[in-house]
């Protein structure tokens, strides 16, 4: 079994997703804590315990590491990682496959590429947009500085049957600019409020592979996604390569 992690904790959880560009996904959670100071020795002359270097990714498809079994969903690649559920967004009349639903360790990891401009990034102004669209629901937002840069947080309202008091979700928005595209990830439940489950998940997202493809697309157009098929590595078969039971829609699959 392939790893990106020492650790071996196998929480498991399943969550809904919205595909739309700019409607966040529904999952509980708690706002999000400031971002961890980096490890430093405790005693004095004592190193600190050695981590694993952060992936230098998001990654597009020409720069992916090689050597590496990646789940191939067409627009994008994943590790398989043990722990990990996966599930595929699809257009309800076209069953277009759009996105990623990934759930680790009570966290849900929401993942799509868009087509962007050859010049310039998209990130900027799909994050004004979608501060625009969250505001309008009564969230709250800010933007914060965080590890792929300026990053959105937000609480967004839920209302609930049972109770009269309004409740807030928290999610984090990440957006990447890529050559000629960008990846967004929508990060909810527990990655918010444990540092060691937000830096898992920070790798899940820098080990990515986008994959545009080199034909005209239009700003904001989203990367199409396929059912896993041939593997996407020369040196080692992805033994996820052929997995049949992972489905469109809310079926979970897991990397394990």
């Amino acid at each position: 079994m392939k790893r990106l992690f020492s650790r071996r904790k196998k929480d498991e959880t399943a969550a809904e997703a919205s595909d739309a560009f700019v409607q966040p996904a529904q999952a509980d959670g708690a706002p999000d804590p400031a971002a961890a100071a980096e490890e430093t020795a405790t005693d004095a002359g004592t190193d600190a315990p050695a981590t694993e270097p952060m992936p230098a990714g998001p990654f597009d498809i020409a720069d992916a590491p090689e050597g590496q079994a990646r789940i191939d969903f067409g627009g994008l690649q994943v590790l398989p990682i043990d722990g990990l559920q996966i599930s595929v967004d699809a257009e309800r009349e076209t069953r277009r496959l759009t996105g990623l639903n990934l759930v680790y360790r009570d966290t849900l990891i929401q993942l799509q590429a868009f087509a962007a401009p050859r010049r310039g990034g998209l990130w900027e102004d799909v994050r004004g947009r979608l501060r625009a669209s969250l505001t309008a629901q009564d969230a709250t937002t800010e933007t914060r500085q965080g590890e792929f840069g300026t990053e959105l947080h937000a609480r967004i309202p839920v209302s609930s049957e049972n109770s009269q008091a309004r409740t807030y979700r928290p999610m984090r928005f990440i957006g990447v600019d890529g050559p000629r595209w960008m990846l967004r990830a929508v990060v909810s439940g527990q990655a918010l409020r444990d540092d060691e489950i937000r830096e898992d998940v920070e790798r899940i997202i820098r080990s990515t592979v986008v994959v545009r493809g080199s034909g005209p697309m239009a700003p904001t157009e989203v990367i199409e996604l396929s059912m896993p098929g041939a593997t996407t590595d020369t040196t080692e078969r992805n033994p996820y390569a052929d997995v049949a039971h992972i489905q469109p829609g809310p079926a979970i699959a897991e990397t394990r």
